[in-house]
């Protein structure tokens, strides 16, 4: 609706094409004529000295910093974290290291290939020991060994006992197949490719099969693969993403001559982010790899609105001034687009996560740098333009459409149409935030090697045969401690550990167990003369074992008292939720002890990698919100200050937080978990979504001091940054989208979630805001007393 004193918002579109005609001839007439003004060579000519003597050191870096790629998801997290820290003691309380899985089509508990496979790897490590070298392998355990363990001595046990105690650690459901455990020294869990050569050298040595016939498992493994996986992703897609978004920035200015530029800045913003990994004496990780393309195509996208700004100029007849005028146009809303982008970034630093910590300020210095430079070189070629006038009329023709092409005809039509529907924009985004906000409640994240990489790659397969065949490969660790005031003797001690060991077996999830009641007979039950006996001589037995069960790693003695471990498999997948099983297991475990474990003496600590990567996937969700809000605050206290008004920076806001709120609710309502390729994003797309609200404030509020009304101002802002928004999501979507092809399933999610993310952004750029401007909420911007924006 148009109120009585307004402008006609289609007289106005027609004045506004007639003028624009106009000065679209009169800026091709003038062109020709016009001499090159170069009043920003000197610091152009500084800025690509610099770029090109820094070159080296930063190519040199790059290749440095993929080359120190180590990814271990259980390191990620502080060593503050409780968890960490019991996992720790537990780690140097029992000596338990890393461990490599391996078997082999026809590897059985009868297979006599797993014990000379232990062999050959005790021997590979005498010969190291002779060079001096430092020991890799701690110990090796095989089905075919332990079988015959308990299968003689003194009291053996039967077969079918045997197997049944080792079902589910390393004896699969069927009684046969089996798998050596190789238990890596802490030197060989830094060294895990060496390790793993080893012992697939010794397999190679006694198994004699192509090594693609070995299966293998276990931490070490994961992450070796995942280092393969993100090193391949960079290598495979970082240059088509930079050539894509070279040929689409290309296509949408037309014109080599600033297309170059923008490529270049683009491409040592990103080679400086990566080289800091280096030089800062950081290790590459999986979530780092993505980082070099997504400042790529936000430094691209931040020079195309610049140019859009020359265009402009170029159009409007201001062919002589026309770089000066675009500069001093486009720098703040380019300025502060790239700060607020920065900021959404620089949130993710308050991580708990080291890789997403490192994402976060490493992306923020990139961009910053990016955009430097940008707004000190662009302003240069756009005043050397003009020896390639030949091409001017054509390259500024199809950047930026004149009348007769239809281009404006189309913004107008969508300014119409969102002056007509703007209330009822405002009724979807209301709904929007109320439904998509309630389902951020169900949003879940989640960690494991299944999560990070493709079905079709072989650790993953092999991780699903070991799952199917063997038994579950996620531990949980439980430690009885009992220390010398306890009152409890020995043998009520073995009770308590085979009472615990019933227990858990009964969880759900829970594949296989592993304790001291694995290697020792059920302790006899008490009452009667023959019973007392039979304990006594049970304990006799039982004095004599312990020593075995130090060796084997499942019980510490020290300082008068004892611990007792207790080891879990159990099975994982992309969506268990860790947290709900170890609720589950406690409550399995914790009424069988709670009369126990009120007495002076006695205590239980659950630990493990599961409570671990539990505590990792906790701070991944913390750190989805936290860092969300804390880039909220930042930009929202910018959009403030930029505006000099509290409500409307708040208003301003709403489009910004639309995108993250939208996406991760549907999440949230589809039950689908959050990786650590896509946490990031939220933040990440908050700065985007600012980088178009800025400029379409920018030209709108111009308009509006310019005396126009709200629907011809609003109108007049598509005209000018409808093309440069459209432009920016197609360039950063065509680099990232590559990535969607990766077996990296990190790199794979963040491009799809980043793509998801720029459309809604686009959305709410040309939809949401505009409806809220042509709505009551337009009025607080028709009072803004900031003029940075409002230069013409």
């Amino acid at each position: 609706m148009r109120g009585g004193g307004e402008e006609p918002l289609v007289d106005a579109s027609v004045e506004h094409q007639e003028s624009a005609g106009a000065g679209w001839k009169k800026g091709a007439e003038t062109l020709t004529a016009m001499k090159p003004s170069k009043p920003y060579t000197p610091l152009a000519l500084t800025i690509l000295v610099f770029m090109g003597m820094a070159t080296p050191w930063v190519l040199f870096g790059g290749i440095g910093a993929i080359e120190s790629m180590f990814n271990a998801p259980v390191r990620w997290i502080s060593d503050d974290f409780q968890a960490l820290q019991q996992f720790h003691a537990f780690t140097d309380e029992f000596n338990v290291h890393e461990s490599i899985l391996i078997s082999w089509p026809g590897c059985t508990v009868d297979d006599p290939r797993l014990h000379g496979l232990a062999e050959a790897i005790e021997r590979a490590q005498q010969k190291r020991r002779r060079a001096g070298e430092p020991a890799l392998i701690h110990s090796v355990a095989t089905g075919y060994d332990l079988l015959r363990e308990l299968t003689s001595g003194a009291e053996p046990f039967s077969r079918s006992n045997a197997l049944s105690r080792l079902r589910g650690v390393l004896v699969g459901p069927d009684g046969r197949t089996s798998a050596a455990a190789i238990a890596l020294t802490p030197i060989g869990a830094k060294q895990r490719e060496e390790s793993l050569s080893l012992i697939l050298a010794a397999a190679d040595e006694v198994v004699r099969l192509p090594r693609a016939d070995y299966r293998l498992a276990g931490p070490p493994v994961d992450g070796i693969a995942i280092d393969q996986q993100s090193i391949r992703s960079l290598q495979d897609f970082a240059l088509p993403s930079a050539l894509l978004s070279f040929l689409v920035a290309w296509v949408c200015l037309r014109s080599l001559w600033f297309t170059l530029p923008l490529v270049a800045v683009a491409a040592f913003g990103q080679g400086v982010a990566l080289a800091a990994v280096y030089y800062l004496d950081r290790s590459m990780n999986a979530v780092l790899i993505v980082l070099p393309p997504l400042i790529f195509v936000l430094a691209i996208s931040a020079g195309i609105h610049l140019v859009h700004y020359y265009y402009e100029e170029i159009r409007s007849g201001n062919t002589k001034d026309a770089p000066t005028a675009a500069l001093r146009k486009g720098w703040l809303p380019t300025g502060l687009a790239a700060v607020t982008t920065a900021l959404g970034l620089a949130s993710l630093s308050i991580s708990e996560v080291e890789p997403v910590r490192q994402f976060g300020g490493l992306g923020a210095a990139g961009i910053l740098l990016a955009t430097a430079l940008l707004l000190g070189l662009l302003p240069a070629a756009m005043a050397w333009w003009p020896p390639q006038r030949r091409r001017v009329s054509d390259a500024v023709a199809s950047a930026q459409p004149s009348p007769a092409q239809g281009g404006f005809q189309f913004w107008g039509w969508l300014a119409r149409s969102v002056q007509r529907t703007h209330r009822w924009i405002l009724v979807v985004t209301v709904v929007a935030f109320g439904f998509f906000g309630y389902g951020l409640r169900y949003v879940t994240t989640t960690l494991n090697v299944v999560s990070l990489l493709d079905d079709d790659t072989k650790v993953v397969q092999d991780y699903r045969w070991f799952q199917e065949n063997l038994g579950a490969l996620v531990t949980v660790e439980v430690v009885l401690s009992v220390d010398q005031n306890a009152e409890l003797d020995l043998l009520d001690e073995v009770e308590l550990v085979w009472q615990m060991h019933g227990a858990m077996r009964e969880v759900d999830q829970v594949g296989g167990v592993i304790s001291p009641a694995t290697f020792l007979p059920p302790p006899p039950q008490a009452g009667g003369i023959r019973a007392i006996a039979r304990r006594m001589a049970y304990q006799t037995r039982l004095d004599e074992q312990l020593a075995d069960l130090q060796d084997a790693g499942y019980l510490r003695v020290s300082n008068g008292g004892r611990l007792w471990r207790i080891s879990g498999q159990v099975q994982g997948s992309r969506d268990t939720d860790y947290g709900r099983f170890l609720s589950r297991l406690r409550s399995q475990l914790d009424p069988a002890l709670d009369e126990l474990l009120n007495a002076e003496g006695i205590s239980v600590r659950y630990t493990g990698v599961m409570p671990v990567v539990y505590e990792v996937q906790r701070a991944l969700l913390a750190d989805l919100f936290s860092s969300f809000v804390v880039a909220m605050v930042l930009v929202g206290c910018v959009m403030v200050l930029v505006l000099r008004s509290f409500t409307a920076g708040l208003v301003a806001m709403i489009p910004n937080v639309f995108p993250t709120v939208v996406l991760f609710g549907s999440m949230g309502w589809l039950g689908w978990s959050v990786d650590i390729g896509s946490v990031m994003t939220a933040s990440v797309a908050l700065g985007i979504a600012v980088d178009g609200t800025f400029h379409y404030l920018g030209s709108y509020l111009r308009h509006l001091r310019a005396g126009h009304s709200v629907t011809v101002a609003t109108q007049r802002t598509y005209q000018h940054c409808g093309r440069a928004l459209l432009q920016t999501a197609l360039i950063c979507a065509a680099g990232m989208l590559v990535f969607a092809n990766s077996r990296f399933l990190p790199a794979r999610s963040f491009s799809w979630m980043l793509l998801l993310l720029l459309l809604i952004a686009l959305i709410a750029d040309l939809l949401v805001l505009p409806g809220l401007l042509l709505g009551p909420a337009g009025r607080l911007f028709k009072t803004t007393r900031f003029k940075g924006f409002l230069r013409s």
